[in-house]
């Protein structure tokens, strides 16, 4: 199972991160 790497976590974290840049970005613009 640690060889396995589960996408939806991937995916989790990367939509997290995603967010995150983006309400920083709008927290700079504003």
């Amino acid at each position: 199972v640690s060889y396995r790497k589960p996408r939806t976590v991937s995916t989790e974290q990367r939509e997290r991160a995603r967010q995150m840049m983006i309400a920083n970005n709008r927290a700079k613009k504003d």
